[in-house]
């Protein structure tokens, strides 16, 4: 076990000049196995998946598909309204489509109602000026109603109503960070645990691992809890740069 400085057996390595000390770490690894203090510290979360329990599947699946639905028959008009207020309060077209990363690292085009200028640069949220969100935008976006148009992902079979919220491609440190803990494996959704928390893209290990534990700890009850913090306004979501 080893941590910043090299104590006990591995303490000569303190004695030699800072360049050498790894190299000379690394050929004594190759002896016997060694393991850091921060991967021990960091917590490990162990669970049967999900995908196969059949009843977590049909439920899960109930729910996205009824929310979808739900949406688009009975707030179809309050959708018209939104697209036609997007659409005039500024330059641009009123829904907004973005490459995001979905399940197994596979791009997808993920559907938003615009809140910022047409010309704001492909980038994540934090690093997004506020002067770019519209008028409309900042009230879309304080209640949610943005993110409505993803219910046409959740019937393509992109996106789930609840799961890791999904990052752009050009976020490659958030992407290698999910894909060493296998949080790409599942698919991404609207809100999630991070979300609820008030972890957003700006921090990729933080979100990651977040991400990793709602992989581990995923179960309906969850999934609900999630769905009731959303839905009373709990979680701001990713925040622009100030």
């Amino acid at each position: 076990m080893h941590g910043e400085r090299f104590t006990g057996k591995l303490s000569v390595l303190e004695k030699l000049p800072k360049g050498l000390r790894g190299p000379a770490f690394s050929a004594l690894s190759a002896l016997a196995p060694t393991v850091s203090v921060k991967r021990i510290a960091e917590p490990i979360f162990l669970a049967d998946p999900e995908e196969e329990n059949l009843v977590y599947r049909l439920v899960c699946g109930a729910i996205d598909y009824g929310f979808a639905l739900s949406v688009i028959l009975l707030f179809w008009r309050l959708l018209a309204i939104i697209w036609v207020l997007v659409k005039t309060g500024s330059p641009g077209p009123g829904i907004f489509a973005q490459e995001r990363v979905g399940k197994g690292g596979k791009v997808f085009t993920c559907y938003k109602f615009r809140s910022m200028a047409k010309d704001t640069k492909q980038a994540g949220t934090h690093e997004v000026s506020q002067s770019s969100v519209t008028p409309i935008g900042n009230f879309i976006r304080k209640t949610k109603i943005d993110e409505l148009p993803q219910v046409w992902n959740i019937l393509k079979g992109e996106l789930s109503l609840v799961g890791p919220r999904p990052c752009l491609p050009v976020q490659t440190e958030l992407v290698n960070e999910r894909t060493k803990r296998g949080v790409l494996s599942v698919l991404p959704g609207i809100t999630g645990l991070a979300q609820i928390k008030d972890i957003d893209m700006s921090d990729p290990m933080r979100l990651a691992k977040k991400d990793s534990e709602y992989n581990a700890r995923r179960g309906l009850l969850l999934e609900l809890k999630i769905i009731l913090a959303t839905f009373t306004g709990k979680g701001r979501g990713d925040r622009v740069a100030k």
